[in-house]
């Protein structure tokens, strides 16, 4: 886009800037120069330029369109129906040039030279976020993408449902990001402006209203924080049928210096303030994602390959992603090293090959300039969307290892490899790892106070502790602990996968299921093609009773990997307790390499129900010789897990689970005390 909002912020001056001014937010209109609206004859052709617009390069194939907007049509009656259209949209957009419409090669491309698009615009204001840019902002947005638009085609109409979402969450993203630099006072008045825009754009969202109301407490206005709650709760239970969390109801009473809002916390000097070091922003790997505009044949598999790559990287937020064409050139993407850093910088090439059919797919990092990996899609073989998908998913977990593997070397500097080694640590699931991974987490938060997944880490440990290791550890700490780190996690960064779902099983323990299954499905959400993520909120939603669920989730993350860790068939083998499926349960336990007294009774007990007794006893028996448990831990650190274990039966929210796990405790005490 070459429209500059930087000389003219308000959207009147912004229109006279250009021939045209298209609107696709709300209802969609086009305006010429004077503020004169220009008719568009139907609502497809309408439809149809902002799908180009939307697109990679404001280019798509022809055919593409028309299976999108003519899906039951025969395939000539869709071509000349698409004809037609593209004259209505050449008729209405004739002010800014007849080349604002090309053709070639059975692509449509659409200038934007001279459009004026309040999509970008808005885009614009929010990176700049002032408060005069928000208040910009609020007035451009004047409702959903295409407003009043369902209905053209069903194809379409899934592309548009997916698309709105996409481009409200992208938004609130990048506004909860510039709050992450604002401080009290000077910035007051823009934390306040982007709270009324989030809430112009979603009025239900949660993390808005609460930043508003710490925002009002600190300011000792509590009325307007008290009014503030109230609309919070009005929306919620309108739009979402549902309440605000507990927590944004206590925000009300202030909570001193351990308030936190997302990316902004309460100063120690200051504990009426909201504020954050700018020194303390995270630095993440950073990748450029360079994509060749698709043609030919399986453009929309391309496509489709293309956004699922990008998606899935972002999904992790374990990076900072860029998109390479915006620093193009008319000779394409020009490769330069850059000054090497522990973190790394990495581009992702993704060229079409339209003779082939194929797309080649190259990581390289950009420090060395070494390739790291070179792979080839053929969509001969690779057939539709569904199989675009997985071989994005390939990409995705490639990319996200190689790096991550990289940050686990000794002498990690920066907090985000630090982050990824206690992150790895949590993962080895022993006491002995989980006191390295503190010992880290510690480390972080001596100079990173604000990293919102070391507390999450920190609330891991606890909970392995209080379910997992209870004779390791001196005095188990209380669920409310547990709570209060997983809380300040996921206030100081709601959008970590790992944030929300440790505050899930963080609740399930405090005996908070309806909250913790709420959270559960939040993590899935966000980390959709992390297999960690899944399988673990799998296993949550089978103690908490969610079972067809459950399974779904745990074929998922199983399909994902492409070699399942040992550590993961005990997550299995809980989801599959819970459903009752005791022989898979037992055998899933065979495979996993048992560190607690918890799984060895979850095994224990499958097999009795099973009708599997003589391995029953076989498993006791190398219980009193020291092999059934693969930490250090004798027979007396086993009789008195068991009592801690009983208590955790509660976390089986079936009662006909949690009898089903008893006869796995007293089975064991009978033979072993």
């Amino acid at each position: 886009m070459t429209t500059d909002i930087l000389e003219v912020p308000k959207e009147s001056e912004v229109s006279s800037k250009h021939p045209l001014t298209v609107r696709t937010l709300g209802v969609p209109q086009v305006f010429d120069s004077h503020g004169t609206q220009i008719i568009v004859k139907t609502r497809k052709a309408f439809a149809i330029l902002a799908f180009v617009l939307r697109a990679q390069g404001h280019t798509v194939q022809r055919d593409e369109l028309a299976d999108l907007f003519w899906s039951d049509a025969e395939r000539g009656k869709a071509v000349q129906s698409l004809r037609q259209a593209l004259r209505q949209i050449r008729v209405a957009l004739e002010a800014a040039g007849p080349d604002v419409i090309r053709t070639r090669a059975g692509t449509l491309t659409i200038s934007t030279a001279q459009l004026a698009w309040d999509l970008p615009m808005i885009e614009r204001l929010v990176e700049r976020g002032s408060a005069e840019d928000f208040e910009a902002a609020t007035e451009l947005w004047r409702g959903p993408f295409l407003g009043g638009f369902e209905g053209i085609d069903p194809q379409f109409d899934g592309w548009l449902l997916v698309e709105r979402e996409r481009i409200q969450s992208r938004i609130a993203a990048d506004v909860l990001k510039q709050l992450d630099l604002a401080r009290l006072p000077k910035a007051a008045g823009r934390i306040e402006a982007a709270c009324k825009f989030l809430l112009h754009v979603d009025p239900a969202l949660e993390e808005a209203h609460q930043i508003l109301i710490r925002l009002h407490v600190a300011q000792g206005q509590k009325e307007r924080a008290a009014r503030q709650y109230k609309v919070c709760e009005h929306e919620m239970r309108t739009m979402l049928d549902a309440e605000p969390d507990p927590e944004t109801r206590s925000l009300l009473d202030g909570g001193g210096e351990e308030t936190v809002a997302h990316g902004l916390r309460a100063s120690p000097e200051k504990p009426d303030a909201i504020w954050i070091d700018d020194s303390e922003a995270i630095r993440l790997p950073k990748i450029s994602i360079h994509t060749l505009a698709a043609s030919g044949r399986g453009s929309r598999e391309s496509r489709v390959l293309s956004d699922e790559i990008t998606a899935g990287l972002s999904s992790f937020r374990a990076f900072d992603l860029y998109q390479a064409e915006y620093f193009d050139d008319q000779d394409g993407y020009q490769v330069s090293r850059v000054e090497h850093d522990e973190l790394g910088s990495f581009l992702l090439r993704c060229r079409r090959d339209d003779a082939k059919n194929t797309v080649y797919i190259q990581f390289e990092n950009r420090a060395t300039g070494q390739i790291l990996f070179n792979d080839i899609v053929d969509f001969d073989l690779v057939r539709g969307e569904g199989g675009a998908r997985e071989a994005a998913v390939q990409t995705v977990t490639r990319v996200r290892n190689l790096v991550i593997s990289r940050l686990l070397k000794p002498g990690a500097q920066t907090p985000f490899a630090k982050w990824c080694q206690a992150e790895a640590l949590l993962w080895e699931f022993s006491s002995a790892s989980d006191q390295k991974a503190l010992k880290i987490l510690e480390e972080i938060q001596k100079t990173q106070n604000s990293f919102s997944m070391a507390y999450a880490g920190k609330a891991s440990i606890q909970l392995k502790q209080v379910i997992y290791y209870p004779y390791d550890v001196l005095a188990l700490p209380r669920p409310e602990e547990i709570v209060l780190n997983a809380e300040r996690a996921v206030a100081l960064d709601p959008w970590q996968t790992i944030n929300q779902r440790i505050h899930a099983w963080a609740l399930m323990t405090a005996s908070e299921p309806d909250d913790a299954l709420r959270s559960f499905k939040r993590a899935a959400h966000l980390g959709p093609l992390d297999a960690s993520n899944i399988l673990s909120v799998a296993e949550g939603l089978g103690f908490l009773g969610e079972i067809e669920l459950a399974k779904s989730y745990a074929r998922k993350a199983y399909n994902l990997l492409q070699a399942v860790p040992r550590v993961f068939y005990e997550y299995l083998a809980n989801v599959y307790f819970s459903a009752s499926e005791f022989d898979d349960a037992a055998d899933f336990l065979q495979k996993a390499p048992i560190s607690s007294v918890f799984g060895l009774t979850t095994r224990v007990a499958a097999l009795i129900c099973a009708g599997r007794i003589s391995e029953a006893e076989h498993a006791v028996e190398m219980v009193k010789e020291g092999t059934a448990i693969t930490r250090q831990i004798d027979i007396h650190g086993v009789v008195h897990e068991l009592q801690a274990v009983e208590s955790r039966a509660e976390l089986f929210k079936d009662p006909g689970t949690r009898v089903n796990f008893l006869k796995g405790t007293d089975f064991i005490k009978s033979r072993v005390s």
